[in-house]
């Protein structure tokens, strides 16, 4: 069965904006209701938004119900995402919590656990997906592809991170 990157059912789709909204709702709270500053909560709750959008996408009921047997052989190639099949959005589906979740906990004692918590969370959806009666099937493979988009996501939030600190030094007047 062929494999359609851009097919997400109508119920999915409207629970991740249902936790876009959530999460823009919460950025504006914790920017008036905390001291932390807005930069921050705008990253906690893209952080959230991303993490609520992976776990509505890969634990949503497939139809078909039970649990399935883990596949603990790595398919294809590691590098099979640069195909644009499943994949590819493997990968892509953990971009977006990879930038925000380090950025939301830079400065603070928690900014190291930002990055053991994602590299677990792709292994503890895999975990739920063979235990859980979704109808889906936990596969080795996905961890493998979760993880070169968390190491993508990292990358580019470490990458905007310096790029923006060399802009603001190169703008700052000469003392």
């Amino acid at each position: 069965m062929e494999y359609n990157l851009y097919r997400i059912d109508s119920g999915t789709l409207l629970a991740i904006a249902v936790a876009l909204a959530a999460s823009a709702v919460l950025a504006v709270v914790l920017d008036r209701r905390t001291s932390m500053a807005p930069w921050r909560c705008a990253w906690i709750a893209a952080s959230i938004a991303g993490a609520a959008a992976v776990v509505l996408i890969t634990l949503a009921p497939s139809g078909r119900g039970g649990t399935y047997a883990c596949s603990f052989t790595v398919e294809g190639s590691v590098f099979d995402w640069l195909k644009g099949n499943q994949s590819t959005a493997n990968v892509a589906m953990l971009v977006p919590v990879s930038v925000a979740l380090p950025l939301a906990t830079r400065g603070t004692r928690w900014h190291r656990w930002s990055f053991v918590a994602l590299v677990a969370f792709p292994v503890l959806i895999e975990a739920a997906q063979a235990n859980l009666p979704v109808g889906r099937a936990c596969d080795v493979t996905d961890v493998v592809d979760n993880w070169w988009g968390v190491a993508f996501g990292c990358l580019l939030g470490w990458t905007g991170t310096a790029l923006a600190a060399l802009v603001a030094r190169r703008r700052a007047p000469a003392a």
